[in-house]
């Protein structure tokens, strides 16, 4: 079945833009992952909490590149955990509660959140912009503040405030706080990921 239209790559950013993960990014990575590791492991049954712990790591990487604090590893296991379990339960009644109403409402609200960024940056404080200019999101250059009230270290760097603004309300904006050197070492690893990651959610359906 599929819950999540699979029409693109599994990876954990735009590479040519170093976007955050989405969580259909995150959920997508995880399949890949754990059948990565039934392919490595002896026995073919993988558990999920081992795989989250995997991705967790990665997705604190992705999010320490752009020296965004982040809650801990624990937590961050936690909500892939909490959202893989949203997806199991909708996948459990799918096929008795597919043409119902309020089954279709539950799975859109699901498909909807998917496109949403990951946010697991410890500073939730609103970033507000003041445009005047008109010009779409990603060619604004208008004031840009936040009001935050996060410790020093839990602070999301100035050069990094427009980026979190569009990647949390437009999925748009690029990593502004990594060099051209290590930005290009860094998507040439995300190419390597990529090639690994590549998963239709209707494969890992077909192996429950």
């Amino acid at each position: 079945m599929y819950i999540l239209e699979c029409t693109k790559q599994c990876t954990f950013s735009n590479v040519g833009s170093l976007l955050l993960p989405t969580f259909e990014d995150v959920i997508r990575c995880c399949f890949q992952e754990r059948f990565n590791l039934s392919i490595e492991a002896i026995s073919k049954f993988v558990s999920f909490s081992k795989v989250a712990g995997i991705v967790g790591r990665k997705i604190k990487d992705v999010f320490g590149r752009a020296s965004i604090p982040t809650v801990s590893e624990k937590r961050i296991v936690q909500l892939i955990n909490a959202y893989y379990a949203k997806y199991c339960k909708l996948r459990r009644s799918y096929d008795r509660d597919k043409s119902k109403t309020f089954f279709k409402l539950k799975l859109d609200v699901f498909k909807e959140k998917s496109t949403l960024v990951f946010d697991v940056a410890v500073c939730k404080c609103p970033i507000v912009v003041e445009c005047t200019c008109n010009k779409t999101p990603d060619l604004c250059e208008c004031e840009i503040s936040i009001n935050c009230k996060c410790k020093k270290p839990n602070k999301i760097p100035v050069i990094e405030l427009r980026f979190v603004y569009l990647q949390r309300n437009h999925g748009r904006g690029k990593i502004g706080g990594v060099n051209n050197i290590a930005g290009i070492h860094w998507v040439k690893d995300f190419m390597n990921y990529r090639n690994k990651w590549v998963i239709l959610v209707k494969t890992e359906s077909s192996t429950k």
